[in-house]
């Protein structure tokens, strides 16, 4: 049985999963407790976290891995900079999408898609997303970083959960 592969992001009302700068912070502003215990059953559904290098450096730099509950399980970071080892994380210099599929194959619980954008429209194009869970947060940003561009391959979805936590509005979709 293959681990499905999942994309779990915030976006803003107009489509941006960070600010012009690349900030993320913007997120915090509307935490909410509900919307946390149903962080908390994803987090218990995936032992593994894959991410661009542009979205963990500004985890590293804004958050910490721990407040998104990243240092619970196997990290990876996929880039093409060699980095400065880290005991919390793995690096992939090397045949990103071969490593993802292999990874997908082995025996475990379902995979993480952190971030950021280049990295998840790779994913999409090669088809090893398996379920989007997009959290929409309400602010307009008018700019920044687009979760899906223009270049992306057409996916159908199906709709398998829907749920309002305050002014925050959660979608996950599979694909059909």
């Amino acid at each position: 049985m293959s681990r499905n592969i999942i994309l779990c992001m915030a976006m803003s009302l107009d489509g941006f999963i960070a600010d012009k700068k690349g900030n993320i912070n913007w997120i915090s502003y509307y935490e909410n407790r509900d919307i946390d215990l149903v962080n908390e059953k994803f987090l218990n559904q995936v032992d593994t976290a894959i991410m661009g290098r542009k979205t963990y450096e500004k985890i590293y730099s804004q958050i910490a891995l721990e407040e998104w509950g990243l240092n619970e399980i196997k990290c990876y970071v996929a880039t093409k900079k060699h980095l400065i080892e880290n005991k919390q994380v793995e690096f992939i210099n090397d045949n990103t999408i071969e490593f993802i599929r292999h990874l997908k194959s082995e025996n475990g619980k379902d995979i993480w898609v952190v971030g950021g954008a280049e990295f998840a429209q790779n994913l999409i194009s090669e088809g090893l997303i398996d379920e989007f869970h997009i959290t929409i947060v309400p602010i307009v940003l008018g700019e920044g970083i687009e979760l899906f561009k223009d270049n992306i391959n057409k996916t159908k979805l199906h709709l398998d959960n829907c749920g309002v936590y305050d002014e925050l509005i959660l979608l996950q979709y599979s694909k059909s």
